[in-house]
């Protein structure tokens, strides 16, 4: 092997564990090999998937958001990038716990968003912040504004860029897909819901949003007024709002309904009441069963 080998092999390996290098190696080998820095965007480390394709990665973001990157074997780097976002609700309602790691929630065996994913087929990266709801305080992972979810995306983006495709990576479309107390982040997107000429990060690609039983009245979530607007300003989204009838998110899921029904609403919002729903385990509960419930359908019929 030749020393300019030996030091690529170096560089690569530092970055895919996530080493520190002292400054002074680094410094050589930064000259030597003709690159300005080592990728510092975003510590990564893979993470041991058992009994399922693919490669998964842990994510601590600049933002300082934990994240689970799941990377199937149906994606291929020589397309661009379509990156589905999953925001969670309360684990602990679910059976999981609320201070998981988001490796730990992509792989939950009530949610199991990643295998969901490997199962449909579709060459979509899945990325998993892990929320860590702290009560009535919301969470201590801030996604609720669009500057926090671009920098998410981008963090994602340039990471996979450096540590997984090794060739440039750009992003052709993003997907929201949100679960009950994602209602938050739901509601900040919502409270600015236009796009700058010109942008092209995460929420500018949005494509897909996906609201699974998120429909609360609270302060903190989108009202059915908040949603129409949201939906008419962007009607390159796609919108998908689902809801259990009789339950907290049927008062404004009704409404949406409503408008549906008596074709008031923006072509690109689709509102389905749903009934019944699984009690078994490992769910439980037919609010959280509806991640199993929904998602080979939604992934199945993703526009990439």
């Amino acid at each position: 092997m030749s020393r300019r080998e030996r030091l690529e092999a170096e560089r690569f390996f530092a970055e895919l564990m996530g080493a520190a290098i002292p400054p002074g190696r680094r410094a050589l080998i930064e000259e030597e090999l003709g690159v300005e820095q080592f990728a510092e965007d975003a510590p990564w480390s893979p993470v041991r998937l058992t009994g399922m394709p693919g490669q998964m990665w842990s994510l601590t973001s600049s933002g300082g958001n934990s994240a689970a990157v799941y990377v199937p074997d149906a994606v291929k780097w020589e397309s661009p990038l379509c990156l589905l976002i999953w925001i969670h609700g309360l684990l602990r309602v679910c059976g999981d716990s609320d201070t998981a790691p988001g490796a730990t929630i992509a792989q939950s065996p009530c949610m199991p968003v990643a295998r969901l994913v490997a199962a449909s087929g579709r060459p979509v990266v899945l990325a998993v912040p892990a929320m860590n709801w702290v009560g009535k305080g919301g969470s201590s992972t801030p996604m609720e504004t669009p500057d926090a979810f671009d920098r998410l995306v981008e963090d994602v983006r340039a990471g996979l860029e450096a540590h997984v495709a090794a060739r440039p990576v750009r992003l052709r479309a993003t997907f929201l897909a949100g679960h009950s107390r994602a209602y938050e982040v739901l509601h900040g997107l919502a409270a600015k819901p236009t796009v700058s000429a010109g942008a092209t990060g995460g929420v500018a690609k949005l494509r897909e949003v996906w609201s699974i039983d998120t429909t609360y009245g609270y302060t903190k979530a989108p009202s059915c007024d908040a949603w129409l607007a949201w939906a008419r300003s962007r009607g390159d989204v796609t919108f998908k709002v689902f809801y259990l009838k009789n339950t907290g998110t049927a008062t404004v899921g009704a409404c949406l309904l409503d408008v549906q029904n008596g074709r008031r609403t923006p072509t690109n919002l689709a509102v389905r009441e749903l009934t019944g729903g699984d009690s078994s385990p490992p769910c439980g509960d037919p609010h959280c069963d509806l991640i199993r419930r929904l998602w080979p359908d939604l992934l199945r019929d993703m526009r990439l």
